[in-house]
């Protein structure tokens, strides 16, 4: 009865440990990344990083194209929660898309690992088709939520989208986002005043719809 009583506490213990294991080895990853580029980062540098034999990879992630996809999955789910939680509890629409933006510009700011991930991802997937359906669910991902997020602030104005879908906007916005990232990296210029300018426009949207409606 005490084995049998030990092991589920044994397991419940292990658990935490094994999910910390599996961040650790997704941080190394995107660190790595940043630093030297995918394509000369291998599984053993990754193993080093993260402090592990580089056999114990292999338990989480059977191919190197499965541990970049979940390492940009982590990503997109660090920046969705960010950005999320940043707008919950705010109703005013221009505070909202001005809390929810600066969110998740400062994600990339902060952490510019994440911005590299996804662009050495998209190099790669131009060959791999399993890599690019894993960067096209991401960026639908992102797409979806903005979309949601601007038909929720359109009805709380009562004012429908003038000439454009809220899929198209948000594409519009999300291709805008990128595109800073990216020429900010092949200029090697900081990319905060080129998102300022980005966000006052997003920003300038809401306000025009509520000053042509009156609001």
């Amino acid at each position: 009865m005490t084995g049998a009583a030990g092991t589920p506490a044994t397991r419940r213990r292990g658990r935490p440990a094994e999910a910390d294991r599996r961040q650790q080895i997704l941080l190394a990853t995107q660190q790595l990344v940043h630093e030297q580029g995918w394509s000369t980062t291998s599984l053993r540098d990754i193993a080093a990083r993260a402090g592990i034999a580089p056999g114990l990879l292999s338990y989480y992630f059977a191919t190197k194209d499965d541990l970049l996809q979940a390492a940009l999955a982590d990503v997109d789910e660090r920046v969705t929660r960010r950005w999320t939680t940043a707008m919950a509890g705010i109703d005013d629409p221009v505070e909202r898309v001005r809390a929810g933006f600066q969110a998740a510009v400062g994600a990339f700011i902060e952490d510019p690992a994440m911005f590299h991930l996804f662009f050495d991802l998209l190099a790669a997937g131009r060959s791999n088709p399993q890599l690019q359906a894993a960067i096209r669910e991401v960026v639908d991902n992102t797409v979806n939520l903005m979309a949601a997020e601007i038909e929720q602030v359109t009805d709380r104005l009562g004012i429908p989208l003038p000439n454009s879908s809220e899929v198209d906007l948000a594409g519009a916005v999300a291709a805008a986002f990128d595109g800073v990232l990216l020429h900010a990296a092949v200029r090697d210029v900081d990319p905060r005043p080129a998102f300022r300018a980005l966000e006052q426009m997003v920003v300038s949207l809401v306000v025009d719809m509520q000053h042509s409606h009156g609001l």
